[in-house]
């Protein structure tokens, strides 16, 4: 058995997050959103991206930026064997479950927490890239640091939200309310409160940010894993659910942000996306494949959802 087999079969026995049952049917699967992103800025021929100018700077970045959200598509598992270091080589079968408890939930928040991280660097690898300017300064607000993450959530104040966004950021709001290790961090909380500079247009992508700071930080506890306790165990496993809609709220932002760009020369390569090319969905609320007449963003607006066929029946195309 190679190598690769030997991983794939590991990774058979990964239980991913029950998290179907909490999204829409509306939605692509957040791994699909991220590969489909990737691909759609790989064929996003874009000024403000820096495509224009031979071996710009901005170039590079935007190779990262592709880089990163196919690693977050790609990431199957972030496996961690807690016994590896067990005190002994044969284990009694109470501490043979207790550790197999302790390997699963502790290798599913690696995986989550890793796919919001690589969600992320793509992320700031995009506000590096648009240079948005600097956001004013607001009275008694003296003490906002005017950074890109705040510049990024000043300029989409006026961006109308994507579909499902406004659903996204109550149900992430809940979890960071209801799990006790995020909810003793206020500046989470604080993510969704409305400023001068943020509206509910940028809460997910702050809250993606701070949540992802958490982990980086050390400041986020894996809990104790409960042997024998299905519901103990699968609301532990639920508490995932977090990483997952904070990583799909900061591929919402960026489809904003995308969207938000008004550059005429903006248009497809038309050598990476599917063959009837990219789907969109014009004002009028009809399906199409994308075409050299119509502006790429009614395509990033829709990235996330499944298209519709003639009779209305989403399905998956990529």
């Amino acid at each position: 058995m190679g190598l690769s087999e030997l991983i794939n079969d590991g990774y058979s026995f990964y239980k991913r997050t029950p998290f179907e049952q909490y999204e829409s049917n509306d939605l692509r699967d957040l791994e699909n959103h991220l590969w489909y992103m990737a691909q759609m800025v790989t064929d996003l021929n874009c000024a403000a991206l820096g495509y224009f100018i031979p071996s710009s700077a901005g170039r590079p970045d935007v190779d990262r930026i592709i880089q990163w959200l196919e690693m977050a598509a790609s990431l199957r598992m972030a496996h961690i064997d807690m016994s590896d270091h067990a005190p002994g080589a044969y284990l009694c079968k109470g501490m043979s479950e207790y550790y197999a408890s302790d390997s699963e939930i502790t290798s599913a928040y690696a995986t989550e927490y890793t796919r919001l991280l690589y969600t992320w660097c793509a992320v700031e690898r995009l506000l590096d890239v648009l240079q948005l300017p600097p956001m004013p300064t607001f009275d008694g607000w003296k003490k906002v640091k005017r950074d890109s993450w705040n510049n990024a959530t000043y300029h989409l104040l006026r961006t109308p939200v994507v579909d499902h966004y406004d659903y996204t950021a109550r149900h992430l709001r809940q979890h960071v309310q209801n799990d006790p290790d995020l909810a003793g961090a206020p500046q989470l909380l604080q993510a969704f409160e409305v400023t001068p500079w943020r509206s509910v247009s940028g809460s997910l992508l702050l809250a993606g940010n701070r949540l992802r700071n958490m982990p980086a930080h050390g400041d986020l506890s894996i809990p104790t894993p409960v042997v024998g306790d299905e519901r103990i165990k699968i609301k532990q496993h639920l508490a995932l659910h977090a990483p997952r809609l904070a990583a799909r709220g900061l591929l919402m932002s960026m489809q904003m942000l995308l969207t938000s760009l008004e550059t005429p020369d903006d248009y497809w390569n038309g050598n990476i996306g599917p063959e009837d090319g990219w789907w969109m969905r014009d004002d009028e609320g009809v399906w199409k494949g994308s075409d050299d007449g119509m502006h790429p963003k009614y395509s990033i607006a829709v990235a996330h959802l499944r298209p519709v066929d003639s009779y209305g029946v989403a399905y998956d195309d990529y």
